[in-house]
């Protein structure tokens, strides 16, 4: 037979010669149509994201006559020993779902995920948007297909976290040490904070920053010298989640919520150190000896002279009058406090 018109399924033969006696041969014709097929490939990308072990199974809902599907699983280790694609013949003219289930405990909610599914010759094939989970995408099998493979691609939401010191009442020299430990690449991330000539400030120049991603818990930790004269307290601005901790060590999950600010608007925490204070008093006392009218004057001063001091008088004339006062200061812990007494004239 010669085919003529392979679209419109036409053609001619000629009948042979040797056919046989007339009347007595048949001859029978067959169309044969075979439905054209191709491999369908599902395969996984984590992009960037840092390994943690999370891990999807990769699944093909095949049409009616799909054949050899095998599902698969992928998992953000940092290896493809444990990894099988998924993969499946489809056929032109079905339609196929893929999608992708992530195991516990992994979080969907931690990612952002797109599906692209492409011919042989890298040419898109159009598929419904993605679902909520299971994420999956429906696409028809194209009529004359090539080889097909769709990419699920996870990218873990992420955001910067900056961390950054206040002193108060701080000493010149005396220093705050910042770190952030976290999944990123670049962790740990630190920094160093010194009190210069200004007591009191927030150090926005000398601070730590991090890229830090949805679902991890990240470290935040401060070494104050000399640590045992400051308080010390932790406050992030933003975070879904509070921090945990105490001290000068503290943690802080976070939470996909998080992750949606433009970098330069991430996460903010502030270690705050007060230098510890006590109240300092002088006052006069003249035992037995007898009133005379004498009188002194009384001072305090600090070595820091971060803080205004009250004066202070006495007489020696008998019961304590109205006009005796005492001296008095808030004095900074570590400081060298002066007590002076002068006679007045």
């Amino acid at each position: 037979p010669t085919i003529t018109d392979p679209d419109n399924r036409s053609g001619f033969f000629e009948m042979p010669a040797t056919l046989g006696t007339p009347g007595g041969s048949v001859v029978i014709c067959t169309f044969t149509n075979e439905r054209r097929s191709a491999p369908l490939t599902v395969v996984k990308s984590w992009d960037d994201s840092p390994e943690n072990g999370d891990t999807a199974s990769l699944n093909i809902t095949g049409g009616p006559v799909s054949q050899d599907v095998e599902n698969g699983v992928d998992s953000n280790d940092g290896n493809d020993l444990n990894d099988d694609p998924g993969t499946a013949t489809v056929f032109a003219g079905e339609e196929i779902d893929v999608e992708e289930v992530f195991q516990a405990p992994a979080d969907s909610a931690n990612y952002d995920i797109t599906l692209v599914c492409v011919d042989g010759d890298g040419d898109l094939i159009p598929e419904t948007p993605l679902t909520a989970e299971p994420f999956d995408g429906t696409f028809t099998v194209p009529d004359d297909p090539s080889a097909i493979t769709c990419t699920f691609e996870n990218v873990r939401k992420r955001t910067d976290l900056t961390l950054r010191k206040t002193w108060i009442l701080g000493s010149e020299g005396h220093t705050a040490d910042l770190t952030i430990t976290g999944e990123d690449d670049a962790s740990p991330a630190t920094a160093t904070s010194t009190v210069s000539t200004t007591p009191t400030f927030t150090d926005t120049t000398n601070t730590a920053t991090l890229t830090v991603y949805a679902g991890e818990t990240v470290g935040l930790d401060e070494t104050v010298t000399p640590s045992d004269l400051y308080t010390s307290d932790l406050l992030c601005t933003t975070p879904t989640n509070d921090p945990s901790g105490a001290d000068r060590s503290w943690d802080l999950e976070i939470s996909p919520d998080d992750t949606g600010n433009e970098p330069d608007l991430g996460i903010l925490c502030t270690f705050t150190n007060e230098r510890k204070t006590a109240t300092v008093l002088l006052a006069k006392d003249w035992n037995t000896s007898p009133a005379n009218g004498d009188a002194v004057d009384l001072t305090i001063t600090d070595s820091e002279n971060q803080l205004t001091a009250v004066d202070g008088r006495n007489s020696n004339d008998g019961p304590t009058g109205s006009d005796d006062t005492v001296a008095s200061i808030t004095a900074l812990a570590g400081e060298t406090i002066s007590l002076n007494e002068a006679f007045a004239p």
